[in-house]
């Protein structure tokens, strides 16, 4: 039964040494995450609504703020999903966060008749 168990595992750990990819496309430094994710809600938050690429749903306006080498990738506000088409230039390097959303703390909000959760017994804040 040991044999078995050894060889079941030995193989479960050669499959997934397999699927792991050989290079991975990771910033060398956790610093370059946040900066990364400091430029991208700065592109997105800069362009206008008409033009944003976050709104976009067919990728026309995708080449809207992008400079050099490296490319930021839109996400989709709002519920649903888009598909995109765009051309970029060979050797670019993309950047996109894994999810492009944001909350403002604003005083009072809780008590919005829209938004009766937020009044939910069942709604705790973290302690």
């Amino acid at each position: 039964m040991k044999g078995n168990m050894g060889r079941f595992i030995a193989i479960v750990g050669i499959g997934l040494a397999l699927m792991m990819p050989l290079r991975g496309a990771f910033a060398d430094d956790s610093n370059d995450f946040k900066k990364l994710s400091a430029e991208w809600w700065q592109w997105a938050l800069s362009i206008p609504t008409s033009v944003n690429p976050l709104v976009d749903t067919t990728g026309e306006h995708c080449m809207v703020g992008q400079q050099g080498e490296k490319w930021f990738l839109a996400g989709f506000f709002g519920t649903g999903s888009a598909v995109r088409t765009c051309s970029v230039p060979a050797s670019t390097q993309f950047y996109f966060p894994v999810v492009n959303s944001v909350a403002f703390n604003t005083p009072g909000c809780a008590d919005h008749p829209r938004r009766p959760w937020r009044n939910s017994a069942k709604m705790r804040p973290f302690s």
